[in-house]
């Protein structure tokens, strides 16, 4: 891959990441004062899709690493941490 190849990449990743900190961040925060709309079976159905995937790339990453796949986990562990996040708002807020 190319160096301007790996810098869009890099960039999108990074794009990636602040949406993810965007979106999680706003939507517990919109959750602290009402969880109107929010399913919690949802909520539940997604973190168990992402701990799977979780693992998976983790076990991917352990046959052969690659930056690809050292993204991948720094993604899918950020979105299980900003889910994680959210459902222990919602169980709190009740």
């Amino acid at each position: 891959m190319s160096s301007q190849k790996k810098m869009i990449a890099d960039s999108l990743f990074g794009v990636q990441i602040i949406c993810t900190l965007v979106f999680g961040g706003s939507q517990s925060f919109r959750m602290l004062t009402t969880a109107q709309g929010v399913s919690v079976s949802w909520f539940i159905c997604w973190e168990v899709f992402l701990v799977l995937n979780l693992v998976l790339v983790i076990r991917a990453h352990r046959n052969q690493p690659s930056r690809v796949t050292r993204q991948t986990i720094l993604s899918y562990t950020l979105w299980t941490l900003v889910g994680t996040l959210n459902l222990g708002v919602m169980v709190w807020k009740g």
